[in-house]
């Protein structure tokens, strides 16, 4: 169960960051961006609350790539303060 609650809070990190990073875009953001970052943040709540919904016990594996994607949205967190990045741009 204690794996269940931390995927559960990583999985909300990573929902949170991308609906930030949604919020920071603009109409210059590329499509593919934008449907990435809806994919991501479906993703992001049906693995957080799949364990609470359905029968599945969470192992370590998949705990690891939930905090490695959601370590991977810390970092590249401090190019998005100033809107979309320049290579995201169409």
């Amino acid at each position: 169960m204690i794996f269940a609650i931390a995927n559960a809070g990583v999985c909300l990190f990573i929902w949170y960051s991308v609906m930030c990073r949604g919020a920071k875009s603009d109409g210059t953001a590329d499509p593919q961006i934008k449907r990435a970052f809806v994919l991501l943040s479906f993703a992001a709540f049906m693995a957080g609350a799949a364990p609470f919904i359905w029968p599945h016990r969470i192992v370590s594996c998949e705990l690891i790539l939930s905090i490695s994607i959601g370590y991977l949205q810390y970092v590249t967190s401090r190019f998005w303060h100033h809107g979309t990045p320049e290579p995201f741009r169409k």
